[in-house]
């Protein structure tokens, strides 16, 4: 502490003397929290110490581990109460990104994580007093999940209780494998399994863990995490390891310097790469959404003339309409999409009935995935939503379809028979423009005004926002 500044330490013990032993409600905890971080001093740091600075480091680390047990608490009690339900007419993990301050993946996390923390007395406890991070209350749900089935009340609660002590002192990564130090601390019997009978137990164990996810890092790059059981992924490390010598040999044999001075890991980068390219040859690929994956050319109208009349397709000066145009220049598996003014596709090839591969390129053009706001489902995961239902005469046609993950399709489909407005549940509609709008029902919204996802607010700033 410098010279002339207030002792912190002394400031909260007054605070805390002023309450005189009192509790605070949760509603007004956070909001002396939330001022409290309003006055904090952000220009007064130029000077402080290495040792100052670290000090702080950890006292908002511990803070924030503590926030974060508090709000997925809440989330879990809200949940459990159906809060969101009663009030919004969504379920929890929806209302959570509606702000669209929360993807969808951080909703199901909170959502998640306050599950196990109403659930587990003790680990619940342990985050509130800052004892464990929320890391760890993860790591401990991910334990008691793998425990045998012959494990009864009991011993459930003394391995809980385990748990939460070993949190004191051991990393969440480390404490997530615990499991084997865990059974022999009880004296389970299962902790006298033979190598084999350990090893078949891992492997069950990998294949609940099992997960690919991919993350764009905001930089043009894609991340790819995940996890796969050792002897399952071993044909993957082969044929990867093929395509990745393979490409050495040809670099080596053609002298091609540049090849040569990859690093191993972007060869095994290209070599992902070529195995995906290779099985995405015609007839290979499995269909997705009712099509195989292709590669979509999104270009201006303009822009595609000019492209025709310079591969000599159409002489200068022609008048040729965007369908034709798209006729001309498409072939197995780029497929042309003519853009207006606006980014919008003015012509996709659609003719057919059904939502076939051609109609539903034409959706996944128009809406890139979910079209509910803050959801971040992707377009392969999306249902084809009929506005008006088909049951009602709606025909499948573009103008009367939008895309919906499978969560949002069921909070929006209307209610088969119901023969008036139905005020308990969102509706989809497209605004004036063509562009996807959802309408909340009357106890969200009064007003009803219609929401947009947020990639759709982008087209507003002109032709170019799309690209």
């Amino acid at each position: 502490m410098r010279s002339g500044e207030a002792d912190p330490g002394a400031m909260v013990a007054a605070g805390l003397a002023a309450l005189d032993g009192a509790c605070l409600g949760v509603g007004q905890a956070l909001e002396f929290a939330g001022a409290l971080l309003d006055r904090v001093d952000h220009v007064g740091r130029a000077s402080a110490t290495a040792e100052e600075r670290l000090g702080w480091v950890r006292l908002a680390t511990a803070v924030a581990d503590r926030a974060r047990g508090l709000a997925d608490l809440l989330v879990g009690e809200a949940e459990a109460a159906e809060a969101s339900e009663r009030a919004q007419g969504t379920p929890m993990t929806t209302w959570l990104t509606l702000d669209e301050r929360t993807g969808r993946r951080e909703a199901t996390r909170a959502v998640l994580s306050g599950r196990e923390l109403v659930e587990h007395e003790r680990v619940r406890a342990a985050v509130l007093a800052g004892e464990a991070s929320v890391a760890h209350a993860r790591a401990t749900q991910r334990v008691l999940a793998e425990l045998p089935e012959s494990f009864g009340a009991g011993e459930r609660a003394r391995a809980e209780e385990w748990l939460v002590e070993r949190a004191r002192r051991a990393t969440p990564p480390r404490l997530a494998k615990s499991g084997p130090e865990l059974l022999e601390a009880l004296g389970h019997p299962e902790s006298s399994l033979t190598e084999a009978e350990r090893a078949e137990a891992r492997y069950r164990v990998a294949r609940l863990r099992r997960f690919v996810r991919f993350t764009p890092d905001g930089q043009g790059s894609t991340l790819i995490f995940g996890s796969l059981p050792t002897a399952e992924c071993a044909g993957l490390e082969r044929l990867i390891a093929a395509y990745e010598q393979s490409e050495r040999r040809g670099a080596r044999d053609a002298r091609d310097r540049e090849a040569l001075r990859r690093t191993p890991g972007q060869r095994r980068a290209d070599a992902l790469v070529r195995l995906v390219a290779e099985h995405a040859r015609p007839g290979r690929a499995p269909k997705v959404a009712g099509d195989r994956p292709r590669v979509v050319v999104s270009m201006s109208y303009d822009t595609m003339v000019e492209r025709a009349e310079q591969a000599g397709l159409i002489g200068g000066e022609a008048c040729v309409p965007p369908g034709e145009l798209r006729r001309l220049l498409c072939d197995a598996d780029v497929m042309p999409v003519v853009l207006g003014s606006r980014s919008q596709p003015v012509d996709l090839g659609v003719t057919r009935r059904l939502v076939d591969a051609a109609l539903r390129q034409a959706l996944s053009e128009r809406d890139r995935g979910c079209v509910f706001p803050g959801c971040d489902g992707a377009d392969a995961e999306c249902e084809a939503h009929h506005i008006i239902p088909w049951w009602m005469l709606g025909p499948t046609a573009l103008e009367n379809l939008v895309l919906l993950c499978p969560h949002h399709h069921r909070l929006c489909e209307p209610v088969r028979f119901w023969t008036g407005p139905d005020p308990g549940r969102w509706e989809v509609r497209l605004g004036h423009d063509g562009v996807p709008e959802v309408l909340p029902p009357d106890r969200v919204d009064g007003a009803r005004v219609p929401r947009r996802h947020e990639r759709f607010r982008r087209l507003d700033d002109g032709p170019d926002a799309r690209a």
